[in-house]
Formats: C-alpha cells, structure tokens, sequence
C-alpha cells in the first residue's frame, strides 16, 4: 500500500509538470514565429522603400543613368528601356522610355516630358 501511495504522487507531480513545459513551448514558438513575420514584413517593406519610383508624368531634370533589360512571360521576353534622371531639387525619379529615345538619350543630357512627349536637350550637367 505505501509503494501505491508513492508511485500515485509521482505520476501527480509529472502530470502537472506537463502543461507548464506545454505552455513553455507555445510561447517560446508564438514568439519565434512572430519574429520571423516581423523581420520578413520589414525585409519587404525596406525592399519597397528603397526601389526608386517610376513616374508616369511630366519631368524634366538630366540623365544620370540609364538601363535596359528584358521581362520574361510565357508569351516570350520582351525589353524595357529605363531612365534615371534627377530633377532641379535633387530628387531622383525613374521613368520608362521607348528604345528610340532609349538609344538617343546618353548620360548628362536633359530630358523634359510635357504632355506626353519626350525631349531630349543637349549635353549640359546640372549646376552644383
């Protein structure tokens, strides 16, 4: 009858340990997973801040760099044509261009839009 009594208040004490190390472990994962979608929301949201915009109305500044590369679907790959222009107040903008004036356009040049059409100046770098 006691060895009864002993093993009864062993399996009582093991019993009870169980769901506090359970709790431990939700929380412990809880935790963890929440810092994984934090850092990964501000991986994303950084990647999002750091992109230069692309502008679809009227600009006007000098070329400070330009690109092409290609977009790939099913249907094929086709090219788009970049440029990095900054704007009297310093500000950097990229816009999307034709491959006409992507191959006219070269770096230090100016370049307005006005109502939809493109101009390209000539080569003048912009005051200091």
């Amino acid at each position: 009858m006691g060895l009864r009594k002993v093993t009864r208040g062993r399996k009582k004490r093991l019993q009870d340990s169980e769901p506090a190390s359970r709790n431990y472990r939700f929380t412990i994962l809880s935790a963890a997973s929440i810092c994984v979608l934090l850092a990964l929301f501000s991986l994303v949201a950084w990647k999002a801040c750091n992109r230069p915009t692309t502008v679809g109305m009227d600009y006007e500044g000098v070329i400070v760099d330009r690109w092409a590369g290609y977009v790939e679907s099913e249907l094929g790959a086709r090219p788009y044509f970049r440029l990095l222009i900054e704007d009297n107040k310093r500000g950097r903008i990229t816009v999307s261009i034709d491959a006409d004036t992507y191959h006219r356009a070269q770096v230090g040049m100016r370049v307005s839009r006005r109502k939809g059409k493109v101009e390209l100046g000539n080569q003048q770098t912009m005051p200091r």
